[in-house]
């Protein structure tokens, strides 16, 4: 991004936080589901390449405030989105699937963290819910009820396979054939192509020679 502000280049702030949102903030993004469970150091790393970016993007001097970037640029910082992203993941699979996670992640929120001091995963989410305040909408999650023509289909019943199979217009050594003569044709004219030029170029050369002669 820093190439990218240099004169010759002339990037605006547009196409640099279009850059920053799609090569750099989708990667945090998808792995926010794994990196939340990181240290704060080794979070505290991401937040200061993403204030960089932050001043790159909004040509800001060094002595600018972060909460006022961020306002800015409308980027929270990204142990916030982290978890934000996370909360978001939980909720939707929990809607989608009556599973056991919703019951673990309630139970790890009243844990002690005095007794259960070993870091997992549920509690690493519990305490993110925790921290954006968001018990009671937590507690509120249920699966999303079924379309009421939909029926559930019983354990010996197998499961249908779809697929639909193309023919191909001719064999395959015929097609192989046909698909080495059109590279062969290609290359032909390729090479017909460069003679012409060369040609022309050596015409070319030896009317000037002449001229030069006649001079």
């Amino acid at each position: 991004m820093r190439y990218m502000t240099k004169p010759n280049q002339a990037a605006c702030s547009t196409i640099l936080h279009m850059f920053y949102m799609q090569a750099i903030r989708s990667v945090i993004e998808y792995t926010a589901s794994c990196i939340f469970t990181a240290s704060n150091t080794s979070i505290d790393v991401l937040e200061k390449i993403q204030n960089k970016a932050l001043r790159l993007i909004l040509g800001a001097p060094a002595w600018t405030m972060l909460c006022n970037m961020q306002l800015e640029a409308n980027h929270p910082s990204l142990h916030n989105r982290i978890q934000t992203t996370n909360f978001s993941h939980i909720q939707k699979f929990i809607r989608r699937e009556n599973s056991q996670l919703h019951l673990k992640i309630s139970q790890a929120q009243h844990q002690d963290p005095t007794v259960f001091t070993k870091k997992t995963w549920v509690n690493h989410i519990a305490n993110g819910i925790k921290e954006l305040g968001a018990q009671q909408l937590f507690n509120n999650f249920e699966m999303d009820p079924p379309n009421d023509t939909y029926r559930v289909p019983p354990p010996w019943q197998e499961k249908e396979l779809t697929t639909t199979i193309h023919r191909l217009s001719h064999s395959k050594d015929k097609l192989k054939s046909e698909g080495s003569a059109r590279t062969r044709d290609q290359s032909t004219t390729d090479k017909e192509s460069r003679s012409i030029t060369q040609t022309t170029q050596s015409t070319t050369e030896e009317q000037q020679r002449h001229l030069c002669v006649t001079t």
